[in-house]
């Protein structure tokens, strides 16, 4: 399954198509799913003039589905069918690409968010609900924050520079002070929050 979706992952790749209209796109992915002339396409209209379209196996969805999202944006989600259970998609527009994994119809494991071809988000779900770590990325590819979620909650918070020296650190987000740091690692100061205010100490 996840061979299927290689050519979305390969950036080079993804770069060139970004270049072309979402519509162009729709048809070289059709061409390159439908291996045979018996293979018949559905096509299911939506509200505005949207559609999705791809294979029906015994009344449920199959393999890959299009659907055209905003046609004034050029918004296009690619969908991975079961024998009727979702288990990938990916949302591709002019400069922006999600991709992540489902289970069951629910978003289950690593998603990934890409603008132009580079890795600017990533994290983990767990029926439907964010755990784990969510990681924010500095074009060079370096972490500028890193969050740890528990039940759809942030737990932990760091924030890095560049070089990658921590920022900003919170070890029990919203409870623990967030304390900030100059790039030598020297504190600055700390954000205290408390019932009915938010303090801010200076060291």
């Amino acid at each position: 399954q996840q061979n299927q979706f290689s050519t979305l992952r390969d950036s080079r790749k993804i770069n060139q198509i970004m270049k072309v209209n979402i519509k162009i796109i729709i048809f070289i992915l059709f061409t390159s799913c439908v291996s045979s002339e018996s293979q018949k396409l559905t096509r299911i209209d939506l509200e505005n003039g949207m559609y999705t379209t791809g294979k029906m196996n015994e009344g449920v969805k199959d393999g890959k589905w299009f659907t055209i999202l905003d046609k004034m944006n050029d918004t296009l989600l690619i969908e991975l069918f079961d024998n009727g259970v979702l288990e990938h998609q990916v949302v591709l527009s002019d400069d922006l690409r999600w991709e992540e994994t489902m289970e069951n119809g629910k978003r289950n494991g690593l998603y990934n968010l890409f603008q132009n071809g580079v890795l600017i988000e990533t994290g983990n779900n767990v029926n439907d609900t964010l755990s784990g770590y969510r990681i924010f990325y500095y074009p060079d590819g370096s972490i500028s924050e890193k969050y740890n979620y528990v039940r759809g909650e942030p737990v932990q918070f760091y924030g890095f520079y560049p070089d990658g020296k921590i920022k900003v650190r919170s070890t029990h987000f919203g409870q623990s002070p967030h304390v900030f740091f100059d790039t030598s690692g020297i504190e600055l100061y700390r954000i205290v929050f408390s019932e009915n205010r938010i303090d801010t100490i200076y060291n």
